[in-house]
C-alpha cells in the first residue's frame, strides 16, 4: 500500500508540476503578444466600447401598469398580466385609477395626473383603455397600441319595475330617469356622450348622478337610483353583483346595430337567455347589447422585449375564449387613431423569433441585442483581427531595417573611405549596432530574420579588423 502511495504520489507531483510549467509557458508566450500588439487590442476594445454605448440598453426589470377603478375588470385583467410577467422576472407595480380616460392621460405624459398617482420622476409605462376614446386627445405620438384584448360591454341597467318607461330609443329614455353615468372623464361618460351626441342630444339633464361605479352599484341595489350605465367585464365584481339581482335588469338595446354603423369600433354582442344563471334564468330572454374592446396602450418609447413580452402575455391571456369572446378573437387591432406597435402585430402574425422557442426569454432577448452589436463591430474589426498576425512581424522588420541602414552606412565607409583613425569611432557604431539588434524581441518563426542580422553585424566586424590588420 505505501509503495503504491509513494508511486501515486512520485506520479501526481510530476503531472502537477508539468501543468504548471505548460500554463506559466503558455500565459507568457500571450502576454508577450499582447505587450506587443497592444496598440490592435485598444482600437478593438474602443470600437467595442462603441458598438456597446450606441446598442439598445437591456429592458427594464419593472413597469408601471394602470389599471382602472377597483372591483373593475381592468384589475383583474392587469393582475393576470402581472402574474405572467413576474415569470420572466419582469416586477409589474399596478395603479389604480379612475378610469380609461385618465389612462390614456397618464400614458400620454399629463404631468397634473400623474402627479395624483406617483412619485416625481416616475411615468406610467403601459396601461388598460376602452377603443375608441383615443379621439379624445388631439396628441397620440407618446403612445403606441399593443391591440384589443377583449370586450368591453355597455350595460343600461334600470331597476326592474322601470321597465315600462324604457322606449326603443334606451339612451333616449335614460336621460328622463334618475341613473348613474360615470364620473366626468371615464370611460363610461365618454361612451355615453358618443350614443347621445348620435341622437342630436347635446347635454345629460341634471337629474343624472355622477358617482364612482362602486357607489353606483350599492346605490341601485338600495333604490336610491333608478338605473346606472356600466361600461365594464360582464365578469366583474361590479356587474356579477347586478347581473344575480332579481331586482336589476339588464335592458335590451334594439337600436344596436344602428350605433354600430356609425361608430365603427363598436361590437354588438348578445347575453343568451339563462347564461348569468340558468337556475334562476337570468336573463329570461336574449339581449342585445353595445360593446367597445379594452385597449392595451405603452409608451410609444417602451422597451421592444417589454413590448413583445406583453404581446406574448395578449396572446396567451386574451385568446382564451371567455363569456362572449371566441377561442383567438383576441387579441386584435380595431382601432386605427393610435399607431399600432409593429413589435406585437409582428408577434400576431408570426409567433416567437427563432430563439424565442430554444432559449429562455432573457438570454434570447440578449443575443438578440448582442447580434446588432456583433454585425457592425465585426465589419469594422475584420481587417484589424486580420492585421494581427502580421503586426509583430512588420514590426520586427521595421527595427532591423532601420538597424540595416546604419549598418550599411558603417560598410560603405569602411570600405570606400576607410580612415585608420577612426577605427575606434567605427567599432563604437558598430557596438551600438549590435545593442540595438539585441534588444530587439524575437519570437518563434520570427528568429531567421533577426540572426541572419547578427550575422551581417558580424561580418562588417570582420571587415573592420581586416582594414586594421
Amino acid at each position: 500500500m505505501s509503495l503504491f502511495k509513494k508511486i501515486f504520489n512520485e506520479d501526481l507531483k510530476e503531472h502537477i508540476l508539468a501543468f504548471r510549467d505548460d500554463f506559466h509557458y503558455s500565459f507568457m508566450i500571450w502576454w508577450k503578444y499582447f505587450r506587443d500588439t497592444w496598440p490592435l487590442f485598444a482600437i478593438l476594445f474602443i470600437l467595442f466600447a462603441g458598438a456597446i454605448y450606441f446598442a439598445e440598453p437591456s429592458p427594464p426589470k419593472e413597469i408601471n401598469f394602470a389599471s382602472g377603478v377597483k372591483g373593475g375588470s381592468y384589475e383583474k385583467i392587469v393582475s393576470k398580466y402581472k402574474k405572467y410577467l413576474e415569470q420572466f422576472d419582469v416586477k409589474v407595480n399596478i395603479i389604480p385609477t379612475s378610469g380609461p380616460l385618465t389612462n390614456l392621460a397618464l400614458l400620454n405624459g399629463d404631468k397634473t395626473e400623474l402627479a395624483k398617482y406617483l412619485p416625481p420622476n416616475q411615468s406610467i409605462d403601459v396601461a388598460l383603455t376602452q377603443s375608441g376614446l383615443a379621439s379624445e386627445l388631439n396628441d397620440l405620438n407618446n403612445i403606441i397600441y399593443l391591440g384589443s384584448i377583449d370586450f368591453e360591454p355597455i350595460f343600461f341597467m334600470i331597476r326592474r319595475g322601470l321597465t315600462q318607461d324604457i322606449t326603443s330609443n334606451v339612451v333616449e329614455s335614460f336621460t328622463q330617469l334618475n341613473v348613474e353615468t360615470g364620473q366626468i372623464g371615464t370611460g363610461t361618460l365618454a361612451q355615453l356622450s358618443r350614443l347621445l351626441a348620435l341622437d342630436n342630444i347635446e347635454s345629460i339633464n341634471i337629474n343624472i348622478e355622477a358617482m364612482t361605479d362602486q357607489e353606483a352599484v350599492t346605490a341601485l341595489l338600495t333604490d336610491k337610483i333608478d338605473g346606472m350605465v356600466l361600461v365594464d367585464g360582464i365578469e366583474s365584481d361590479n356587474m356579477m353583483k347586478l347581473s344575480q339581482s332579481e331586482e336589476v335588469k339588464i335592458l335590451d338595446f334594439p337600436r344596436a346595430q344602428a350605433y354600430r354603423r356609425r361608430l365603427p369600433y363598436l361590437h354588438v354582442l348578445t347575453i343568451p337567455i339563462g347564461s348569468l344563471n340558468l337556475p334562476k334564468n337570468i336573463p329570461s330572454e336574449n339581449i342585445q347589447i353595445l360593446s367597445t374592446t379594452t385597449a392595451l396602450i405603452a409608451k410609444s418609447d417602451l422597451h421592444p422585449a417589454i413590448q413583445y413580452l406583453l404581446a406574448r402575455a395578449s396572446t396567451d391571456i386574451a385568446g382564451q375564449a371567455s363569456f362572449f369572446a371566441d377561442s383567438r378573437e383576441f387579441p386584435q387591432f380595431n382601432d386605427p387613431k393610435i399607431k399600432h406597435s409593429e413589435i406585437a402585430r409582428e408577434y400576431y402574425l408570426k409567433g416567437s423569433p427563432y430563439l424565442q422557442h430554444y432559449l429562455p426569454f432573457w438570454l434570447a432577448e440578449i443575443i438578440d441585442r448582442l447580434i446588432f452589436i456583433i454585425l457592425p463591430f465585426s465589419a469594422l474589426a475584420y481587417p484589424i483581427l486580420l492585421a494581427l498576425p502580421k503586426y509583430r512581424y512588420k514590426r520586427l522588420n521595421r527595427k532591423i531595417w532601420a538597424n540595416y541602414v546604419l549598418l550599411k552606412e558603417l560598410e560603405l565607409e569602411v570600405t570606400d573611405h576607410y580612415d585608420n583613425n577612426k577605427v575606434d569611432e567605427y567599432l563604437q557604431r558598430l557596438s551600438k549596432i549590435e545593442d540595438n539588434a539585441v534588444k530587439v524581441k524575437i519570437y518563434g518563426s520570427m528568429g531567421g530574420d533577426y540572426f541572419k542580422h547578427r550575422q551581417h553585424i558580424y561580418f562588417v566586424r570582420s571587415l573592420i579588423h581586416k582594414q586594421v590588420h
